[in-house]
């Protein structure tokens, strides 16, 4: 009894000692405003665009030889948001994307084994509109920088077109595609001028859903459909853009 008695007081004292003890500071000065990145009532516009192009003549890589084809791409993701809040804001965002691949000649050896394409073009179109919440957390007090993070809904589309170059007729395969996802994105970004950003985004968790339908020849026909959960940073979808904010009475 005197023992139980004894660990009895000896927790109650430790207890009482740390409830007594200062609160753990982590190093948030909660005294001082935070900087404004966003005002109430400004607007952002922004995004991104990238555009490439190549062209191969008798290239090889590793075991396939003889590599003629040209190719371009185009992406394009126009941004706006209203801030109905300081540092927060709702917004709309697009996104467009065009690939194309006109292979003259490929080739591949493995011992006796030898396989060759030839005259194949290869052309990918995929649309996404999305509506988003962005919340700002701003870096420091000189209100330049801040790191942010998007709520995103978005649905969208592909189209898919593999033919035969040398024929113009409906023989090929054609796929067409939907998708639908709910995720978050999260950044940084920093000023360059009075109004000019320049933002980071990288995908950080992505729930999501897709579908395709698949023709080949007129003739034949299949489909796929899937499911994805991402709770990691995806590499895929960084982007680095530039934003405007006006009206945001920045001095």
């Amino acid at each position: 009894m005197n023992r139980l008695l004894l660990a009895l007081f000896i927790l109650m004292g430790g207890v009482t000692a740390a409830a007594q003890r200062p609160v753990y500071d982590r190093g948030y000065d909660e005294s001082r405003p935070a900087a404004i990145i966003a005002p109430k009532g400004s607007c952002m516009f922004g995004g991104n665009f990238g555009v490439s192009s190549s062209v191969l003549d008798n290239y090889k890589f590793m075991v396939v030889t003889g590599i003629t084809a040209k190719s371009h791409a185009i992406n394009i993701s126009p941004q706006f948001c209203w801030m109905f809040a300081d540092n927060m804001g709702i917004g709309v965002r697009a996104r467009y994307s065009r690939g194309y691949l006109g292979l003259d000649n490929a080739s591949a050896g493995f011992g006796d084994i030898t396989m060759e394409a030839k005259n194949y073009t290869y052309l990918r179109q995929k649309y996404l509109g999305a509506a988003f919440f962005r919340y700002y957390r701003p870096l420091g007090r000189s209100g330049r920088f801040s790191a942010f993070a998007d709520a995103e809904v978005s649905v969208g589309g592909s189209q898919t077109k593999v033919q035969d170059a040398r024929t113009e007729d409906i023989r090929g395969s054609f796929d067409t595609g939907f998708s639908a996802t709910i995720g978050v994105n999260t950044g940084v970004m920093a000023f360059i001028s009075k109004h000019l950003a320049l933002d980071l985004r990288v995908g950080l968790l992505e729930f999501g859903y897709s579908r395709s339908n698949q023709v080949h020849n007129q003739v034949e026909s299949g489909g796929n459909n899937g499911m994805a959960a991402n709770f990691m940073i995806d590499l895929l979808q960084l982007s680095v853009g530039l934003s405007y904010y006006f009206n945001n009475g920045r001095k």
